[in-house]
């Protein structure tokens, strides 16, 4: 949290106060964010939430899923069940299992 207030110091839209608590109530020691750094914690309508979620989400998904099957090994026509999770809490349609499929 230290280094993101750093790094956001100029900029005058960053709520500290706000990220403090988002943080804080996660729970973790570390966090990374799929987000341009211009993006972190800056508030978001619905519309814009979604469109960023999936221009990102997707794409590291499907980055995570390449490198699960290299590091298996194996064949990937082998596959035969795709588990997906996210705690984004959007509902959205197509979900990414179904674009990553």
């Amino acid at each position: 949290l230290e280094a993101l207030i750093k790094q956001q110091q100029e900029n005058d839209s960053f709520d500290v106060d706000f990220a403090s608590r988002v943080l804080d109530k996660c729970g973790f020691d570390f966090h990374s964010f799929a987000l341009p750094l211009d993006h972190i914690f800056r508030r978001f309508s619905r519309e814009e939430y979604l469109k960023l979620r999936r221009e990102q989400l997707v794409g590291l998904a499907e980055q995570a899923c390449r490198t699960a099957i290299d590091r298996w090994g194996g064949d990937g026509r082998d596959i035969t069940h795709l588990f997906w999770g996210t705690m984004t809490g959007a509902l959205d349609s197509p979900t990414i299992d179904v674009q990553l499929v």
